[in-house]
């Protein structure tokens, strides 16, 4: 197949992955992205409360469509006016700051020290962590930024690890290959496939808070590996632009 087509029915693919992600992640009482809490998922967590599980369905599955729009036109579920707006009302809700940013800001206003997680103790907590997931091969960029490629079937799913900067630790995944284009370059993380906007980060974290960070990452990161193959069985990209 052509590259665009790899391209459309991977997309097609995710988009249905998702959104049964999506439909078990609410049915369970959002067990994912609760772990993020408090951090980047607080803001979500707190607008999508009041919502009834269904509300809370469509409003995640509103942003996969908008994220996929050829996908669910291609599966007969194009997105709507609707959608934007129920996206958009999130989007233009008010910035809001975790019990934890909080109580963080008020004890630094009093003059107090947060004692940050160390950096060093955080990435050979992360390389331990990942290593049985991706193994021990990786390409630095420096040492605050490092790529796991993992080989599946004709692709490569690259795994961006970032811990510096004021975010702590940061992750996504792209799909692509050493020998041609990415099939999907976008980022990838549980904030995405949720339908939750943004990335999944962690900031503020103090040293007793790492091992559960980590921990987390691990999870997200095992989560999507699983389904991968499923993703991409069978797409194959035909170099000279010819379909089979």
């Amino acid at each position: 197949m052509t590259l665009q087509e790899a391209r459309e029915e991977f997309a097609a693919r995710f988009y249905v992955w998702a959104k049964n992600e999506i439909r078990k992640e609410v049915t369970a009482g959002l067990p994912l992205l609760r772990r993020l809490e408090t951090g980047c998922a607080f803001r979500f967590l707190s607008y999508i409360r009041a919502l009834s599980d269904d509300e809370k369905t469509h409003l995640m599955t509103a942003y996969l469509r908008l994220q996929f729009p050829t996908a669910a036109e291609r599966l007969g579920e194009p997105s709507s006016k609707e959608d934007a707006e129920l996206v958009a009302r999130f989007m233009n809700s008010p910035i809001m700051q975790s019990p934890a940013q909080l109580a963080l800001l008020g004890r630094q206003l009093d003059g107090e020290k947060h004692l940050f997680a160390d950096r060093k103790v955080l990435r050979a907590a992360i390389r331990e962590e990942l290593n049985p997931i991706f193994g021990q091969k990786i390409t630095r960029y420096g040492s605050a930024t490092w790529t796991y490629f993992t080989p599946i079937s004709d692709w490569t799913v690259e795994t961006d690890i970032d811990t510096g900067g004021r975010c702590q630790l940061a992750y996504y995944h792209v799909i692509g290959s050493p020998s041609h284009p990415f099939l999907h370059e976008h980022h990838i993380s549980v904030m995405s496939w949720l339908g939750a906007g943004g990335q999944a980060r962690w900031e503020d974290m103090t040293p007793e808070e790492v091992p559960e960070a980590v921990k987390s990452l691990s999870l997200y990161c095992s989560h999507f590996m699983a389904a991968v193959p499923s993703l991409l069985a069978g797409l194959q990209y035909d170099a000279s632009g010819n379909s089979p």
